[in-house]
């Protein structure tokens, strides 16, 4: 299933170029690990590109 979820983003390859240029482009990524594994998802931003709003929404996230 978790497969079928990542396919419309295309193969591995693609889904990491799609991932570069959106932190190339100031935005957030979700990079996550196997669900069989710890099933956990990591947010990322370049830090070169952060804006306060994304600061303010990692502090709110991390703060919990």
């Amino acid at each position: 299933m978790y497969q079928n979820l990542l396919a419309q983003f295309g193969n591995p390859f693609e889904r990491v170029e799609k991932a570069l240029s959106a932190l190339n482009r100031g935005h957030g990524v979700i990079v996550t690990d196997d669900e069989q594994r710890e099933n956990e998802g990591d947010l990322l931003f370049a830090t070169e590109s952060l804006i306060e709003t994304q600061m303010n929404m990692l502090n709110r996230i991390l703060t919990v």
